[in-house]
């Protein structure tokens, strides 16, 4: 059996470039290679079989079987694997709108593992992204607290708007089997530094949604938070500085359900115990 041996092909820029060799020969490359390539639209039209090419679209190459184009080796970061990690729900979504919610590999900076993490790609334009505890690390009552996602490189999950809370009822579905009652004892991790104050004439949103804000109270990030669209009789003065608030039972988000004005208690700090959701918080 003979070797062909190439050495420095460069600019096969021509699909219709090929090296043809009898059968049990071995055409081996020595140098630079560089295979055609398109996009989806710019796909040759009449392919033969065997056509290789790399698809900068799709960040892959590509190969013609003969029926369609199969893809092999991609470097697209869609959250397919650890080795394809995004390094967050909303950076995946930017790069791949196509997605669909569910589950995906997401690595951020901060975080020293990739974890398979839900990640919405609907509500607010997608991009919020969960991991659920499932009962492990530490119980907390204060924002200050030492939680779980610390170890993980995650924070406590913000509830921007009450589209993302609804996001959040599909994460607490499809990563805990819907154990609502575990995981909604507390409102979306809101606090205040100062412990006291009557805020029964505030809206308990942020700024960000104009109205009567509670100017005090925050979210970690301090970006925009939401919990409920009027008044309500708490927080009535009896909060303890930093402290979660608790959601009253029924008000507890379902799948696909959140109320537009959840019920809530200020009184002291709550312990909210150890299931609770993690994000990046990457989308504001």
């Amino acid at each position: 059996m003979s070797t062909l041996q190439v050495r420095n092909i460069q600019g096969l820029s021509n699909y219709s470039n090929q090296v043809s060799l009898p059968n049990g020969h071995t055409l081996k490359i020595d140098g630079n290679l560089e295979v055609p390539s398109w996009n989806n639209a710019g796909r040759p039209s009449s392919p033969t079989v065997g056509l290789i090419g790399y698809n900068t679209e799709e960040e892959a190459l590509e190969v013609y079987n003969g029926t369609e184009w199969q893809t092999s080796g991609s470097a697209k970061l869609d959250g397919s694997s650890p080795d394809k990690a995004s390094t967050s729900g909303l950076q995946l979504v930017t790069d791949n709108p196509g997605l669909t919610s569910g589950l995906y590999w997401i690595k951020s900076p901060q975080m020293p593992n990739a974890l398979q993490m839900y990640v919405d790609t609907t509500q607010d334009g997608g991009g919020y992204d969960f991991y659920a505890t499932k009962g492990s690390g530490p119980n907390v009552s204060r924002i200050t607290d030492t939680h779980a996602g610390v170890a993980l490189g995650l924070e406590l999950w913000e509830g921007r708007s009450r589209n993302c809370w609804l996001a959040a009822t599909q994460a607490v579905n499809a990563l805990d089997s819907g154990n609502f009652n575990s995981y909604w004892e507390g409102v979306g991790h809101v606090y205040k530094p100062n412990g006291g104050g009557n805020y029964t004439g505030c809206i308990m949103r942020s700024s960000y949604y104009g109205g009567n804000n509670c100017n005090e109270w925050r979210v970690k990030s301090g970006n925009r938070w939401w919990i409920r669209d009027s008044t309500h009789s708490e927080p009535n003065g009896d909060y303890s500085g930093n402290g979660f608030q608790r959601i009253y039972g029924g008000s507890r988000p379902s799948v696909g359900s959140v109320s537009t004005n959840m019920g809530f208690n200020d009184g002291g700090a709550y312990a909210i115990g150890n299931y609770y959701l993690l994000s990046t918080n990457a989308k504001t």
